[in-house]
């Protein structure tokens, strides 16, 4: 039991030096935002598509296309 601790603490600390290396380097720092800003895409996208399979009113796609209605509301009107 405890070879298979050492290997399992082995293997985490590769990973983690591996992981450490990746987003020190700016190229992965700017793949994590754009992994980022997919999954906010992404749960945008699924609280739309939740609006339009239930219509029911305590919904998150309600509450997503309430904000974006606001949004586009106060955009248009005029100051």
């Amino acid at each position: 039991m405890h070879k298979v601790f050492e290997g399992m603490l082995s293997e985490y600390l590769r990973v983690r030096a591996w992981l450490r290396g990746w987003l020190e380097d700016a190229r992965g720092l700017q793949t994590l935002e754009w992994v980022a800003l997919a999954i906010v895409i992404l749960a945008f996208l699924g609280a739309i598509a939740a609006f339009l399979g239930n219509q029911g009113e305590n919904t998150v796609g309600r509450a997503v296309v309430g904000a974006i209605q606001h949004f586009f509301q106060s955009l248009t009107q005029q100051r």
